[in-house]
């Protein structure tokens, strides 16, 4: 993968984590189902995160 492709893809998954959080605070003021929605989704994207920003560190084998 060139690096041009990886600094697009962390892009992506750095804007899909803003709009996540975008979200979870709307729901903030809210409470209920549409709060733990919202959390449940930004856990869910910053564990991807994690997981392919950790992939990434891995040696080649």
């Amino acid at each position: 993968m060139t690096s041009l492709a990886a600094t697009s893809r962390e892009e992506r998954l750095v804007g899909a984590l803003n709009s996540w959080a975008r979200r979870l605070a709307a729901a903030r003021s809210g409470g209920g189902p549409e709060r733990a929605r919202a959390m449940l989704a930004v856990a869910v994207v910053v564990f991807v995160l994690a997981s392919v920003l950790g992939m990434r560190s891995l040696p080649d084998v």
